[in-house]
């Protein structure tokens, strides 16, 4: 069995730790992040660049816009003040990360398939389906295309074929946080660190 490994890292740790990180990205991601308007958006970036920078090295864009890395297979996701990675190796991975919120009903209808509205009826929370599609489609690279309902969200846990491929996906809770983890090929565990003053490395 593979092990996924997730970091962790709250907006507020961000900003506590920002000159550090403006020195320690790329000029290239620390454009990208001052182009945000809001300040909390351009710390959710900032976090992104970090854990991509320290954990997956030099990447570069794909055809599909997905950013890769010779050294190692990744993804990344942010929500509200939450930014997590995922990395493993010699298979493709995503992550989708959503704060526990309410969702108008309007989004389930458009998002859930039948069988998905049932699972939503009978208690599943619509976020817990939301992530599962949304890791599934980034791990496969296609993200949303050609349509969120056309993306199964069960199981929620375990194999699931998409695409003409097998991938494994499990969901978690993380401090008010629906996640989602989804890996080509193979079952796998999830060794969880979330980043703080200790564990920052520059």
């Amino acid at each position: 069995m593979k092990t996924v490994r997730m970091y962790l890292l709250k907006a507020g740790t961000v900003e506590r730790f920002k000159p550090e990180i403006l020195a320690f990205v790329s000029r290239e991601r620390v454009e990208k992040a001052s182009r945000f308007v809001r300040e909390e958006e351009r710390l959710l970036s900032l976090g992104a660049a970090y854990l991509m920078q320290r954990f997956a090295g030099q990447t570069v864009c794909d055809e599909k816009g997905k950013p890769r890395s010779d050294s190692v297979c990744f993804n990344v996701s942010h929500s509200r003040d939450l930014i997590g990675i995922v990395l493993c190796d010699g298979a493709e991975v995503g992550l989708d990360i959503e704060k526990q919120v309410s969702k108008p009903d309007g989004l389930v209808e458009y998002c859930l398939s039948d069988q998905e509205k049932g699972a939503y009826e009978q208690g599943v929370p619509f976020l817990d389906l939301y992530v599962s599609k949304e890791s599934l489609g980034k791990a496969e690279g296609s993200g949303l295309l050609p349509g969120i309902r056309e993306i199964p969200a069960l199981p929620l846990d375990g194999p699931v074929e998409f695409a003409g491929r097998i991938f494994y996906r499990h969901s978690v809770m993380l401090e008010g946080y629906f996640a989602s983890v989804t890996l080509e090929k193979s079952d796998f565990g999830i060794r969880t660190e979330w980043l703080d003053a200790p564990n920052m490395e520059f």
